[in-house]
Formats: C-alpha cells, sequence, structure tokens
C-alpha cells in the first residue's frame, strides 16, 4: 500500500470509527512511522467561513515503556444546537475532503523536496508555488499557494513543514474568489505546538 493509500485509508479509519465525539487528527503520511519519538503536544484550530463553528484539535503522543506510546486526542467544537448536527459532519468532510485531495496529498508526499522559493508543478492538477521560509511556534515552514488549474477561483494557503514531530500543516487555508476577491472558506491553523525529547 503506498503512501498516499495509507493518508486515505488512516483518515477513513479515524473518521468513522471516531465520529462526533472523537479526533479530527487524520496525519500526514508516514506520521506515525516517521516520528522521532520523545512527546509532543499539538493544538489546532478549525475555523468555517460559513458555518462559524470553530473546532480545536488537540493531539498529545507519549513514550511509556518498551518503546510504546500512548496518543491521546481529541476535538472540542463550540455552536448552537441546530448548528450542531449539520455542521460537525460538514466541517469533519471539509478537513478529510482537503487533506486527502490528490493535489495535497501529493504535496504533503514530496515535502522533503519542496524549496523554500520555487515552484512545484503536481501532476494532479496543481502548482505550488512558494514564497519563502519562517519559524512559525517554533516550527520551520515553507509558506506557499496551492494554485489549482482547472479551478482557478479557489486556492490554498499553506505553510509546509519537514519537522517529523508535525502531524498536518501547521496553516491550510481554503480561499474562494467571488466576485473577483478571495475570500477565506475554511482555515486549520496550529495555534500550539510543545516538543519534548
Amino acid at each position: 500500500m503506498n503512501c498516499s493509500s495509507r493518508l486515505v485509508l488512516l483518515c477513513l479509519v479515524l473518521l468513522l470509527s471516531l465520529g462526533f465525539n472523537g479526533s479530527l487528527l487524520a496525519q500526514t503520511p508516514d506520521f506515525f512511522e516517521n516520528y522521532p519519538g520523545g512527546s509532543t503536544r499539538t493544538v489546532y484550530e478549525i475555523t468555517d467561513g460559513r458555518l462559524n463553528i470553530p473546532a480545536r484539535l488537540t493531539q498529545e503522543i507519549r513514550p511509556t515503556v518498551g518503546g510504546v506510546f500512548e496518543v491521546h486526542s481529541n476535538a472540542q467544537f463550540q455552536g448552537r444546537l441546530d448548528q450542531l448536527d449539520v455542521g460537525l459532519i460538514e466541517l469533519q468532510a471539509k478537513l478529510f475532503g482537503f487533506l486527502t485531495s490528490e493535489a495535497v496529498r501529493t504535496l504533503l508526499e514530496k515535502v522533503d523536496e519542496v524549496d523554500p522559493i520555487g515552484t512545484v508543478l503536481l501532476t494532479a492538477n496543481g502548482q505550488f508555488e512558494s514564497d519563502g521560509e519562517e519559524n512559525f511556534l517554533g516550527v520551520t515552514v515553507i509558506r506557499g499557494v496551492l494554485r489549482f488549474r482547472d479551478n482557478p477561483d479557489r486556492r490554498l494557503r499553506l505553510y509546509l513543514t519537514q519537522d517529523k514531530f508535525v502531524p498536518l500543516p501547521p496553516l491550510l487555508v481554503v480561499e474562494d474568489r467571488e466576485g473577483g476577491e478571495f475570500s477565506e472558506d475554511f482555515k486549520l491553523e496550529l495555534k500550539e505546538f510543545i516538543r519534548e525529547s
């Protein structure tokens, strides 16, 4: 099974098995296989421009005895009762859809080949243009924009990292163009990152 298939399967299993009360943290390709060890805590926030239901995703990884690790993950949502049923399903579906889209999967698999300034042409109808490197919450990231040849009215602003301790892109912002202007539709952002060796 290749990296892309494992990511899709991992995301699908997490979403189906954990449902509303579980974690939405579907890791990047081979995250646990390449995890360097030690303890980490990551907290992400998800916002959706239309639904206005913020979510916080927390994942803690701790070593125990004999090379065994404990993983604790949870999702916290806030919204009116009439928003939650449809909103949670839609929020989960959006996150799953963006992280497992062919262009994003391919980009995450090739993250070690991405230069801080340059262009990566993706066979999956996409083109990633990076415009620099920065430190974001202690994580070195490459900033860039993923554009789609078949949908010029959508773009993804991404922070990519080669840091093997970070399970998801530190920033993923989906922007759609309406009336000539791009506006934010969906945002996944790393809010806290703690690493102990």
